[in-house]
């Protein structure tokens, strides 16, 4: 008798595949302190940027990493190159391409 569910990743698995667009990246190691105002300045003179986040818990507080959106590719790989193991505020820098966006 043929089984019945689903099995592995079928229905569901759409949009699960880490299919970056190469235009965000996201920042690992602010200061708990900042906001999208302080994270967009910050990155604003590698490139063009759509928009900048911070990621926040359920309390409201900030989580200590962020989302910076650039219009261009090639500002994206700059943000980086310049970025990725610099130190802020006593902080280390992590800088990556956002995989999910």
């Amino acid at each position: 008798a043929p089984r019945g569910g689903r099995g592995g990743r079928g229905a569901g698995a759409d949009g699960e595949e880490a299919v970056s667009s190469g235009l965000q990246i996201v920042v690992h190691g602010l200061p708990f302190a900042y906001k999208w105002q302080d994270l967009k300045p910050l990155f604003e003179g590698v490139g063009e940027i759509e928009r900048a986040d911070i990621v926040h818990g359920r309390d409201g507080r900030s989580r200590g990493y962020g989302t910076v959106r650039f219009t261009t590719l090639e500002a994206a790989a700059a943000a980086i190159e310049q970025f990725n193991g610099t130190e802020l505020e006593g902080r280390t820098l992590s800088v990556k391409l956002d995989a999910y966006a």
